[in-house]
């Protein structure tokens, strides 16, 4: 997994603190998707955590995002990679990560690929999923919908 493009240098050690972190959170998001660990995902999320998928009504609150990722781990996807092209650090505890996405079947097939964007927060001294939004770059009746997050 790439967890972070470009050069780090330049950055102040807050900012490279906060990639870190978020790297580390990417890493753990992936694990629990090869496990089909629904309890992990949902606990990468804050408890006012919202997702935004493409073709779907938004997802608010622990409950539903619990559901909606029981329904996800049925699907084919078995396997994540999230490639950060940018950290913007933000304010009141905030950041904003930039990315790519490839999802993967137990095959090793790609099943989706596109970008996102995600608000993370601090919460309990830790990095959170806050706010989850993402698009598919495959055609409609190729992408996977909500199994990106």
């Amino acid at each position: 997994m790439s967890s972070g493009a470009g050069n780090q240098a330049g950055m102040t050690p807050d900012e490279s603190a906060i990639r870190s972190a978020i790297s580390s959170m990417n890493d753990r998001y992936v694990r629990a998707i090869q496990q089909g660990n629904v309890p992990a995902i949902v606990g990468l999320y804050a408890g006012d955590a919202e997702i935004l998928p493409p073709n779907m009504e938004p997802v608010k609150g622990t409950n539903a995002i619990t559901q909606m990722w029981q329904q996800n781990m049925q699907g084919p996807v078995k396997d994540a990679k999230f490639d950060t092209q940018e950290i913007l650090p933000g304010a009141n505890g905030t950041a904003t990560e930039v990315g790519l996405y490839t999802l993967k079947d137990v095959n090793g097939n790609t099943v989706d690929q596109g970008k996102y964007i995600t608000v993370w927060k601090q919460e309990g001294g830790s990095w959170k999923l806050y706010r989850d939004m993402w698009s598919s770059n495959l055609a409609p009746s190729t992408a996977t919908g909500s199994e990106r997050r």
